[in-house]
């Protein structure tokens, strides 16, 4: 994968956004609140959605395969759900600092929260189904 260049980053966001905030000589109140740490968002650049924030892990890479990112389920910018990683779709990986400060950064957090509650019901959704399908299979072949 790629380093992430200006040109390269997703709208909104800027080169700063990727350094975690470096501790002056001295610290004052209002540095800290200013850059009190929210969130990091793990942001994937693919072929089909463009750039997406990982919103729920599924899996990790294989042992073997480690330089590939981990499996998500992910929201786009515009608001479709997907998932993404382990394959070479994915062309370019960044991690973004969300602090009090960068107010910028904010929707980013209100959509990866929405992007979290549709998986964890996909998730359900996949869960439940399986189960039902374990007690169906298990009762035709109960005697």
């Amino acid at each position: 994968m790629k380093a992430a260049t200006n040109t390269n980053l997703p709208a909104g966001i800027t080169q700063e956004d990727l350094a975690f905030p470096k501790f002056p000589k001295r610290v004052t109140p209002k540095w800290r609140a200013e850059n009190k740490l929210l969130d990091r968002l793990k942001m994937y650049k693919t072929e089909r959605f463009g750039w997406v924030i990982c919103s729920l892990h599924i899996r990790n890479a294989p042992p073997d395969r480690r330089e590939m990112p981990a499996r998500f389920y992910a929201i786009s910018l515009e608001g479709e759900i997907c998932r993404v990683g382990l394959g070479p779709h994915v062309t370019q990986s960044i991690i973004v600092y969300v602090t009090e400060g960068r107010k910028h950064l904010h929707k980013f957090l209100e959509l990866r929260d929405k992007g979290a509650a549709s998986a964890g019901t996909i998730r359900d959704r996949i869960s439940t189904r399986r189960a039902n399908t374990i007690l169906r299979r298990s009762d035709l072949w109960s005697y």
